[in-house]
């Protein structure tokens, strides 16, 4: 896809990972194209699609506590994927640049755990959910959050 000329083109070969607490996506910004290279999965919650409601469980635990604990480990499977695939990437030299779109709650985590390499190439972090939006729109925010710097 061809990105508007609103829209600065890239210099360097540019990640932008887009990522909720279960699916991400990433694309390859370059120039003034883009395209999405992968998608990723967490394989988190269970698939059995069951809504949860609030109780107490025969251990004493909430069951709103375990929704929570659940989407903790939703994530970390994610982003172990996303770590693992960024560092296949970065040794193919695919792209120079990485740029985050992730949920608040994960900005610190992934401060604190991914690999040192992919945090040197990490230029953005910023904290908005952006997966279900089209890629014009995720273009969009990216271009608005970059204007603010």
């Amino acid at each position: 896809m061809n990105i508007p000329q609103s829209i600065h083109p890239f210099s360097q070969k540019t990640c932008l990972v887009v990522a909720d607490h279960t699916h991400a996506r990433l694309f390859l910004l370059e120039g003034q194209t883009a395209q999405e290279m992968v998608s990723i999965s967490s394989e988190y919650p269970p698939k059995d699609n069951m809504e949860r409601t609030s109780m107490v469980t025969p251990s004493g635990a909430h069951s709103a506590e375990e929704s929570e604990q659940l989407e903790k480990l939703s994530w970390k499977s994610l982003a172990e994927k996303i770590e693992h695939q960024l560092m296949h990437d970065l040794a193919k030299h695919a792209y120079e640049e990485i740029i985050f779109f992730i949920p608040e709650d994960a900005v610190r985590q992934i401060q604190k755990t991914m690999n040192k390499d992919i945090l040197a190439n990490t230029s953005h972090l910023f904290p908005k959910i952006l997966t279900n939006y089209p890629l014009p729109k995720i273009l969009e925010h990216l271009s608005d959050e970059l204007n603010k710097i």
